[in-house]
């Protein structure tokens, strides 16, 4: 935005200062080209200025980006950084990279206040540079009251485009290396639209298809999923499973085209839907989160948020389902926030359904619920297309097509009980899980041990609620306790809001605000700084005085005397005004 209003200095500047030298060659003669002299003496220290300012903001920017992604870290964790007493260490490491930051800011600063007075005091210099080399040359060359004013008032015309070359030539770097970082930015690899092949819905025919598929998370890295081959008719539940690491949710990428594809085919049919592993919530009502910018269907809306298990949670929030969500789903615990993001892909009626194990931030009876009424053979998906990836061994039997995943490759596929009867790996499992089972149920245990046992799961087919999904369900029921208590006394249209709009203050700012800005400088600091710009005001008044009193000199015999006192009383001035601005 600056470079753009101080775009123009860059080439008007130098017409201006040419146009004015010229003149002042018309007036004085070859002494002008000593005023030329000192302004090519400034440009190359300033191009020295800009190149350091330039490196030094790139490493402001480095360090800004360190900080600014520690602080998402921070905000995105506050509440085991707050269980653990972490708050010191993290300060601490804030504080070094803003330190970093700050000191680079700094110099830069530092910098750009000499270059700035580097110009300020250009129009000084080349007045004395002139006036110096035109008396000093000849002494037949007198300096009357014509020739220093109309001189002088070419050398303050110099003044605006001087002043406002170091303005344009900061804001010019600072935009080459904005650009450059977002030239960086742009050009990063990016998704291959060919790499899955988009085909209109159809009834019947495979809906997904993986031919000979071999795919990477980069270009040149190895390939983490191998020799894929699979068919999905239009319809079908097909359960993806295998152990931890097995290429599952790395087969759903395939499948939505965000891995490199080294070779094969792939084609989707229709619109798709993808529920990721972790839910994502934005900063809004539990009601916007779900309609995502769609039409509100008043019965297909409510049909999805009885499937999906919400309708308990919207008699708990106190505004209901305009309850406002905080960032990330601050007041959600892990399974709300799960089932709100797959409320979120039911109600957008897509063809195809990709679950990335919706169902593990759920309980176990909660997860039989969504899968029978959502998921399962009699869901409101039940005629899409609906790819999950589970650890539940409760729902293959009720798939119409299981996928073994094992070291990124599919080493077993089909039917539950076509799986059983080959006794491969698969079937193995379950046989050795459905013992283990039988044992634990004839051992006896108290509530809490029949509670854990009864979700299904298995040591290599299984993910546990991490520690940071089990705070979040503590921290989001004292979330809504805390939100139904500041709610109580308010308003129903304030009910369930996190936040609220900015007001801006208007009319004049109080007196008490500049004595706290005053007392925050200091006395010794503001009496400094009277003291400097009187003093500068002042030289500047002997600046102008001196230079009525030369150009009032009757000469003598054609000549004027004196001239080195003259003019070092007049370098002596105008640096005593140039060094105080």
């Amino acid at each position: 935005m600056d470079f753009v209003v101080y775009f123009n200095c860059i080439w008007v500047t130098p017409i201006e200062i040419t146009l004015c030298f010229y003149f002042l060659w018309q007036l004085l003669g070859p002494p002008a080209l000593a005023g030329i002299a000192a302004v090519v003496l400034i440009f190359p220290l300033n191009g020295f200025i800009a190149k350091v300012r330039s490196r030094l903001q790139e490493v402001q920017m480095n360090f800004m980006d360190g900080r600014i992604k520690l602080m998402n870290e921070i905000l995105s964790g506050v509440k085991i950084l707050k269980f653990y007493a972490w708050e010191e260490a993290f300060l601490r490491r804030v504080s070094v990279l803003r330190d970093g930051e700050l000191h680079a800011l700094k110099k830069s600063q530092i910098l750009y206040s000499v270059s700035l007075a580097s110009f300020n005091s250009s129009s000084f210099l080349i007045a004395l540079s002139v006036f110096g080399v035109y008396v000093l040359t000849d002494e037949r060359n007198v300096l009357d009251a014509q020739k220093i004013f109309v001189s002088v008032a070419l050398i303050n015309i110099l003044k605006t485009p001087l002043s406002q070359l170091p303005f344009a030539m900061s804001t010019t770097m600072q935009a080459i290396v904005s650009l450059r970082r977002l030239v960086k930015f742009l050009r990063q690899d990016e998704l291959k639209p060919d790499n899955v092949e988009r085909l209109p819905h159809s009834t019947d025919g495979d809906c997904v298809v993986i031919e000979g598929g071999s795919f990477s998370w980069t270009s040149d890295g190895l390939p983490c999923l191998q020799r894929i081959n699979m068919k999905v008719k239009t319809g079908l539940l097909v359960a993806v499973v295998g152990n931890v690491g097995s290429g599952k949710s790395s087969l759903l990428s395939a499948m939505l085209g965000e891995m490199e594809k080294r070779s094969g085919f792939v084609s989707i049919k229709g619109s798709v839907a993808y529920i990721p592993q972790q839910a994502w919530i934005q900063n809004a009502s539990l009601k916007d989160n779900i309609l995502f910018g769609g039409e509100r269907k008043e019965s297909w809306y409510h049909r999805v948020l009885e499937a999906c298990a919400l309708l308990q949670d919207l008699d708990i929030l106190p505004a209901g389902d305009s309850t406002e969500i905080g960032e990330k789903g601050l007041n959600l615990s892990g399974g709300q926030k799960q089932r709100v993001s797959l409320a979120r892909a039911v109600y957008r009626k897509s063809d195809v359904y990709l679950l990335d194990d919706p169902l593990s931030a759920v309980d176990a009876h909660v997860g039989q619920h969504i899968f029978e009424r959502v998921i399962g053979p009699r869901g409101l998906l039940k005629d899409k297309t609906r790819v999950l990836v589970t650890h539940g061994l409760s729902f293959l039997s009720k798939a119409d097509l299981v996928l073994v995943m094992e070291q990124g490759q599919i080493s077993e596929m089909g039917s539950y009980m076509e799986l059983m009867d080959r006794k491969g790996t698969f079937a193995k499992f379950i046989h050795t899980f459905n013992r283990n089972q039988r044992r634990e149920s004839s051992t006896p245990r108290d509530k809490s041990s029949r509670k854990s046992v009864s979700r299904l799961s298995m040591t290599d087919f299984s993910i546990d609620l991490s520690q940071e999904q089990l705070i979040s369900c503590d921290m989001s029921s004292a979330s809504v306790q805390m939100m139904k208590a500041v709610n109580q006394d308010l308003d129903t249209e304030d009910a369930g809001k996190l936040t609220e709009a900015d007001k801006a203050h208007t009319g004049r700012v109080k007196l008490q605000m500049y004595r706290e800005y005053f007392r925050t400088i200091g006395l010794t600091f503001i009496m400094t700084i009277i003291f400097l710009c009187a003093f500068q005001q002042a030289a500047s008044l002997a600046y102008n005085y001196w230079l009525s009193l030369w150009a009032d000199e009757p000469p003598i015999n054609g000549t004027q005397s004196n001239h080195e006192l003259k003019l070092s009383v007049f370098a002596a001035l105008g640096f005593t005004q140039d060094r105080n601005a």
